[in-house]
């Protein structure tokens, strides 16, 4: 069953990763907006917050496609795409840049550029690649998935994102 209403239709199996995307989509401004006008928070209380969102279910996000998603898409159509060549770069470019803010003396320059590509990944996810899942996954199989998608544990101090 698919999502009608305001904004992108999605199968509802694939909710809890549209959610993840939600709250990514607030990672990525915070991270954007470090060090300038319009952020009320500094670059050591973006960190603490980029690492609570990862902690709390924002690494396991790209798991769930690469180790889930996917591999159930390879039954039905050819991974062999642009499309899907890229987010799974993007993925591992997102996790250096992840590891590096917060494990380096990163500044807002490094924010930055986190921020950027992880919206612009976001963005390519909701509008081409879910898209193209869809099509080709049959309901029984998105239906199997859901399950095993992680949900983002519940917020707690210090968290800036708000799970749905």
């Amino acid at each position: 069953m698919t999502k009608k209403g305001k904004g992108i239709k999605r199968h509802e199996s694939l909710y809890p990763l549209s959610h993840h995307h939600q709250n990514g989509l607030a990672v990525a401004l915070h991270l954007k907006r470090a060090e300038t006008e319009e952020s009320t928070f500094t670059v050591e209380e973006t960190k603490f917050k980029l690492q609570r969102y990862w902690e709390n279910g924002g690494s396991e996000h790209f798991r769930d496609e690469e180790e889930l998603l996917l591999p159930a898409y390879a039954r039905y159509a050819s991974l062999a795409q642009p499309e899907i060549s890229e987010m799974l770069v993007e993925h591992v470019q997102i996790r250096a840049l992840v590891q590096q803010v917060l494990e380096t003396d990163a500044g807002a320059e490094d924010m930055h550029r986190l921020g950027k590509l992880w919206e612009q990944h976001i963005r390519k996810e909701e509008r081409v690649i879910f898209p193209m899942l869809e099509k080709a996954l049959p309901e029984d199989t998105l239906e199997k998935l859901h399950p095993h998608f992680h949900r983002m544990d519940p917020p707690s101090e210090g968290v800036f994102y708000d799970p749905l």
